[in-house]
C-alpha cells in the first residue's frame, strides 16, 4: 500500500506521477450552522415523539442505555434501535458528516473531472455500504453544491445507501429534508449545459443486484465508499458486501474511513486490490474540511437541556452528565481514510 500524507496544498505521491491538489482552502464547507440546526430539529422531534408515551424515569433509562451502548461503538457494532439511532444522531452525526464530506473533497482534488470529461457519456452509480444516516449523502451533496463542473458529463447520478437499519435510514432522510436535499430535485448545474439531471436515492436493507442494475440503464462507471462502517463486530458482514459490489460492479472509485482503532479492520475489508488500484492514505486532518472545527455550541445546549429535564431520573447521574454536557465536536478523536483509484483509468497528472 502507497501511503500518502496529504499536507501540503500540492503534493505528489510516493511511487506515482498522480497529483493531488487540496481544494478546500478556495471551496466554503458544508454550512456548518445548517447542518447543526437541522440535526437539532430531527433530534429533538425524535426525542418528543420516543419519549410521549413514557414516563420520564423510563425516558430517562432509555436514554442512559443508548449512551452506554455508543460509548463502546468502536469496539462492538451496536443494533441501532430507535433510541440507539437518535443518540448516534445527536452524538456522532456531526463529526461523520465532516468525514464524508472531507473524504469527497479529497476526492475531488485528485482531478477526476478530467477522466469524467475525456470518457463518453454515462451514468454516475455510487454505492455506500454501511451508509447508517447517510452522511455519505451529505458529502456528495457538498461537493455537488461546491464543484458543480466536476458532474456536468454525467447522464444521471444514483446514490445506492446500503444498511440494514431503517431507523438510521429514516432519520438521515429527515435531516435530508430539513436541509434541502438532493433527491428527486436537480443540483446546481451550469446554466449553459442544458438539460439537468436528477439524483436518485435508493435505501436497501443488504446487497440486491438486480434493484441496483435497474436503476443504471447503460453504461455506468460505478464508485464504493464505506465510511466509518468498518469497526470490530460488523467488519465482516460489511467486508462480504464490499466484495460482492466490488466483484459485480469492478468500481473506477473506492472510499473508505474507519477509527483508528479499526485499522486492521479496514485494510482486510478494502476489497480493491494494491495491483489494480492505486492506494492513498488520508490521515484525520486530512479528512476533515479545514473551517469545521471546535465544538457545536447549539447542538451541546440541547443536550444540556435533556439533561437537566431527566438528571434526577437517571440511574447514573455522573455517567449522563459526562455524555450529555460535554460538548459534540466536528473533529473526530482519530480517523483514518484510504482512497483507491482504478489503475484501468488515465488520471490526469
Amino acid at each position: 500500500m502507497t501511503k500518502h500524507r496529504m499536507n501540503s496544498n500540492i503534493s505528489r505521491a510516493q511511487g506515482s506521477n498522480l497529483q493531488i491538489i487540496r481544494a478546500n482552502e478556495d471551496v466554503p464547507p458544508p454550512n456548518a450552522k445548517m447542518l447543526e440546526k437541522a440535526i437539532i430539529e430531527v433530534g429533538s422531534a425524535e426525542l418528543d415523539r420516543l419519549s410521549a408515551p413514557l414516563d420520564d424515569k423510563t425516558a430517562a433509562n432509555n436514554i442512559e442505555c443508548a449512551l452506554r451502548v455508543l460509548q463502546h461503538l468502536s469496539c462492538v457494532q451496536p443494533t441501532y434501535t430507535e433510541w440507539i439511532s437518535l443518540w448516534y444522531l445527536l452524538w456522532y452525526q456531526a463529526s461523520q458528516a465532516n468525514i464524508a464530506a472531507g473524504m469527497m473533497r479529497n476526492l475531488i482534488d485528485y482531478r477526476i473531472y478530467y477522466h469524467i470529461k475525456r470518457c463518453e457519456p454515462r451514468n454516475l452509480c455510487i454505492i455506500d455500504v454501511g451508509s447508517g444516516a447517510l452522511n455519505g449523502v451529505l458529502g456528495f451533496s457538498d461537493v455537488t453544491n461546491s464543484y458543480p463542473f466536476r458532474f456536468v458529463d454525467f447522464l444521471s447520478i444514483s446514490y445506492v445507501g446500503i444498511d440494514p437499519s431503517d431507523e438510521m435510514n429514516s432519520l438521515g432522510l429527515q435531516l435530508l429534508d430539513q436541509l434541502g436535499d438532493l433527491r428527486g430535485k436537480t443540483p446546481p448545474r451550469p446554466k449553459a449545459i442544458g438539460e439537468s439531471w436528477k439524483f436518485n436515492f435508493l435505501h436497501m436493507k443488504e446487497f440486491d443486484l438486480g434493484r441496483i442494475a435497474s436503476m443504471n440503464v447503460g453504461k455506468t462507471e460505478y464508485w464504493l465508499c464505506a465510511f466509518n462502517s468498518l469497526q470490530p463486530g460488523q467488519s465482516r458482514q460489511v467486508q462480504q458486501t464490499l466484495a460482492t459490489v466490488s466483484r459485480e460492479f469492478t468500481p473506477t472509485i473506492g472510499m473508505f474511513s474507519s477509527s483508528s482503532k479499526a485499522n486492521q479492520q479496514l485494510n482486510r475489508a478494502i476489497p480493491l486490490s494494491t495491483t489494480d488500484y492505486h492506494y492513498s492514505e488520508l490521515d484525520n486532518d486530512d479528512l476533515t474540511a479545514t473551517e469545521l472545527k471546535g465544538v457545536l455550541p447549539k447542538l451541546t445546549e440541547f443536550r444540556q437541556q435533556v439533561y437537566n429535564k431527566y438528571r434526577l431520573k437517571f440511574k447514573d447521574e455522573r455517567f449522563a452528565s459526562n455524555y450529555l454536557n460535554n460538548p459534540p465536536n466536528w473533529i473526530p478523536r482519530k480517523s483514518r481514510g484510504i482512497i483507491c483509484l482504478s489503475n484501468r483509468v488515465k488520471w490526469r497528472r
